[in-house]
Protein backbone atom coordinates (compact mmCIF):
# COMPACT_ATOMS: atom_id res chain seq x y z
CA UNK A 1 0.00 0.00 0.00
CA UNK A 2 1.69 3.31 -1.12
CA UNK A 3 0.54 7.05 -0.39
CA UNK A 4 1.50 9.96 -1.87
CA UNK A 5 1.58 12.99 1.03
CA UNK A 6 0.41 16.57 0.73
CA UNK A 7 0.92 17.88 3.63
CA UNK A 8 -1.03 20.94 3.02
CA UNK A 9 -5.29 21.31 2.85
CA UNK A 10 -6.88 20.79 -0.42
CA UNK A 11 -10.09 22.85 -1.99
CA UNK A 12 -12.00 19.42 -2.69
CA UNK A 13 -14.91 21.78 -4.24
CA UNK A 14 -12.87 22.58 -6.70
CA UNK A 15 -10.96 19.12 -7.61
CA UNK A 16 -14.36 18.18 -8.16
CA UNK A 17 -15.73 20.69 -10.35
CA UNK A 18 -12.37 19.99 -12.37
CA UNK A 19 -13.49 16.52 -12.64
CA UNK A 20 -16.15 17.01 -14.37
CA UNK A 21 -14.40 18.47 -17.34
CA UNK A 22 -12.98 14.96 -17.73
CA UNK A 23 -15.62 12.05 -18.55
CA UNK A 24 -16.69 12.11 -22.39
CA UNK A 25 -14.36 11.26 -25.26
CA UNK A 26 -11.46 13.43 -25.80
CA UNK A 27 -7.78 14.29 -26.79
CA UNK A 28 -5.62 13.26 -23.59
CA UNK A 29 -2.27 14.33 -25.12
CA UNK A 30 -2.38 17.08 -22.49
CA UNK A 31 -1.67 14.77 -20.05
CA UNK A 32 0.31 11.95 -21.84
CA UNK A 33 3.87 11.54 -22.01
CA UNK A 34 5.66 13.89 -24.44
CA UNK A 35 6.14 11.06 -26.83
CA UNK A 36 2.79 9.80 -27.06
CA UNK A 37 1.11 10.92 -30.63
CA UNK A 38 -2.12 9.87 -30.90
CA UNK A 39 -4.27 10.69 -27.94
CA UNK A 40 -8.06 10.27 -28.65
CA UNK A 41 -9.58 8.24 -25.41
CA UNK A 42 -13.39 7.69 -24.44
CA UNK A 43 -13.57 8.42 -20.32
CA UNK A 44 -16.36 6.87 -19.12
CA UNK A 45 -15.71 7.95 -14.98
CA UNK A 46 -13.62 10.43 -13.43
CA UNK A 47 -14.28 10.37 -9.35
CA UNK A 48 -12.39 11.09 -6.20
CA UNK A 49 -13.63 9.69 -3.14
CA UNK A 50 -12.37 11.03 0.53
CA UNK A 51 -11.97 7.90 2.98
CA UNK A 52 -10.27 7.45 6.64
CA UNK A 53 -7.42 5.51 5.67
CA UNK A 54 -4.79 3.50 7.98
CA UNK A 55 -2.43 6.68 8.41
CA UNK A 56 -5.53 9.53 8.63
CA UNK A 57 -7.61 10.88 5.86
CA UNK A 58 -6.93 9.75 2.21
CA UNK A 59 -8.21 10.72 -1.26
CA UNK A 60 -8.88 8.00 -3.53
CA UNK A 61 -9.43 8.47 -7.45
CA UNK A 62 -11.20 6.21 -9.76
CA UNK A 63 -10.66 6.46 -13.35
CA UNK A 64 -12.65 3.83 -16.14
CA UNK A 65 -12.53 4.57 -19.62
CA UNK A 66 -11.34 2.36 -22.86
CA UNK A 67 -7.40 2.51 -22.05
CA UNK A 68 -5.11 5.02 -21.21
CA UNK A 69 -2.59 7.04 -23.06
CA UNK A 70 1.51 6.15 -21.31
CA UNK A 71 1.54 8.79 -18.19
CA UNK A 72 -2.43 10.28 -18.66
CA UNK A 73 -3.65 9.30 -15.16
CA UNK A 74 -0.51 10.45 -13.62
CA UNK A 75 -0.47 13.34 -15.49
CA UNK A 76 -4.30 14.30 -14.37
CA UNK A 77 -3.98 13.44 -10.84
CA UNK A 78 -1.00 15.65 -10.38
CA UNK A 79 -2.69 18.48 -12.55
CA UNK A 80 -6.09 18.03 -9.93
CA UNK A 81 -3.57 18.46 -7.14
CA UNK A 82 -2.76 21.78 -8.39
CA UNK A 83 -6.06 22.54 -8.60
CA UNK A 84 -6.92 21.53 -5.05
CA UNK A 85 -4.02 23.54 -4.09
CA UNK A 86 -4.93 26.63 -5.47
CA UNK A 87 -2.19 26.85 -7.71
CA UNK A 88 -4.85 26.68 -11.10
CA UNK A 89 -8.41 27.24 -11.73
CA UNK A 90 -10.52 23.72 -12.10
CA UNK A 91 -11.59 25.59 -15.68
CA UNK A 92 -7.85 24.55 -16.90
CA UNK A 93 -8.81 21.21 -17.64
CA UNK A 94 -10.68 22.25 -20.42
CA UNK A 95 -8.31 24.33 -21.97
CA UNK A 96 -5.51 21.32 -21.27
CA UNK A 97 -8.12 19.25 -23.42
CA UNK A 98 -8.27 21.46 -25.88
CA UNK A 99 -4.72 22.76 -26.71
CA UNK A 100 -3.62 18.58 -26.12
CA UNK A 101 -0.26 21.00 -24.66
CA UNK A 102 1.47 18.97 -21.68
CA UNK A 103 2.59 21.93 -20.84
CA UNK A 104 -0.35 23.47 -19.58
CA UNK A 105 -0.95 20.50 -17.77
CA UNK A 106 0.58 19.79 -13.78
CA UNK A 107 3.26 17.90 -12.72
CA UNK A 108 2.98 13.76 -12.87
CA UNK A 109 2.17 12.19 -9.87
CA UNK A 110 4.26 10.00 -8.56
CA UNK A 111 3.87 6.00 -9.44
CA UNK A 112 3.61 4.93 -5.71
CA UNK A 113 0.09 4.53 -5.12
CA UNK A 114 -1.47 3.94 -8.48
CA UNK A 115 -2.76 0.81 -9.19
CA UNK A 116 -4.81 -1.21 -11.79
CA UNK A 117 -8.16 -2.51 -10.78
CA UNK A 118 -9.47 -4.59 -13.47
CA UNK A 119 -10.30 -4.51 -16.67
CA UNK A 120 -13.51 -5.29 -17.87
CA UNK A 121 -14.24 -6.74 -21.04
CA UNK A 122 -17.96 -7.18 -23.14
CA UNK A 123 -18.89 -10.69 -23.31
CA UNK A 124 -19.20 -11.04 -26.81
CA UNK A 125 -15.39 -10.11 -26.90
CA UNK A 126 -14.90 -13.34 -24.89
CA UNK A 127 -16.94 -15.81 -25.88
CA UNK A 128 -15.41 -18.67 -28.23
CA UNK A 129 -15.77 -18.42 -31.77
Amino acid sequence: HHHHWIRHSLDLAAMREALAHLPGRHSFLGFAKEEVRAGERELYEARMEEVEGEAGRELRFYFRGQSFLRGQVRGMVGTLLEVGLGKRSPDSIRLILQTQDRGQAGPSAPPQGLYFLEAAYPPEKLSPR
